[in-house]
């Protein structure tokens, strides 16, 4: 039950700060024997040591989260993000060629967990580490346009707070190289309207042209495309 759940997470707390490891591990092993969902109880540890800074516990926990409850995505999140905290970046290459390689989670679950530590590389970490990871992710799944958006969100906002890292280059490449393959004709005209609309606050007459130039283009090929098989 919550409440018991929270008896136990109280009382692993006060054993965190006032206990020995070994005090800590008995109520942990105790929790989890009492516990339905042994899961929450390791990510309530996890909390603590968060909460409390114990970074190399907290590396631990995770990696022994990623070994039993391989197939949930949100544990390799966790373990990803705390590698990224601690600045730990060798581990976070591993560990990502782990999520790609295992088979533990989909297709669709590891891209969603990568992408989701690129975020937190650009926000909490290393902007050079967020757009290398984004590029690998790019590369092996050219096609996940949510992947592309997700990217030039990251690099827009960098630029919105005028972060020294911005660039406007970086985005209108990004534009340029997502806009230049074939997706669904929805996202296509999503993303060229962003694009115009980037193109609109940060570019000049001519960048704006480009767009439209380009857009023109897309529905021609599009027109011809429907023409020739109807």
């Amino acid at each position: 039950s919550p409440e018991l759940l929270n008896v136990w997470v109280a009382y692993m707390n006060l054993e965190n700060m006032h206990g020995t490891a070994e005090s800590l591990t008995t109520i942990f092993r105790r929790a989890i024997s009492h516990s339905d969902d042994t899961l929450i109880v390791h990510e309530k540890l996890a909390d603590i040591f968060s909460a409390t800074k114990k970074f190399q516990q907290l590396n631990a926990l995770c990696r022994v989260m990623t070994s039993k409850y391989r197939t949930v995505s949100r544990v390799w999140e966790r373990l990803g993000k705390n590698l990224i905290d601690a600045g730990k970046r060798d581990q976070l290459k591993r560990t990502i060629k782990d999520i790609n390689t295992s088979g533990a989670l989909k297709k669709d679950e590891q891209a969603m967990v990568i992408t989701h530590l690129c975020i937190h590389e650009f926000k909490h970490g290393s902007i050079e580490s967020g757009r290398s990871l984004f590029e690998a992710l790019l590369s092996r799944l050219p096609k996940k346009s949510d992947v592309w958006s997700a990217f030039i969100d990251q690099e827009l906002s960098l630029l919105a707070r005028k972060a020294a890292e911005g660039s406007i280059n970086a985005v209108r490449d990004l534009f340029s190289r997502v806009t230049g393959i074939a997706h669904p004709p929805k996202v296509m005209q999503q993303l060229f309207t962003r694009f115009l609309n980037f193109e609109q606050a940060y570019g000049d007459a001519s960048d704006v042209d480009r767009v439209k130039t380009a857009a023109r283009k897309y529905v021609e090929s599009r027109i011809a495309e429907t023409t020739a098989t109807a």
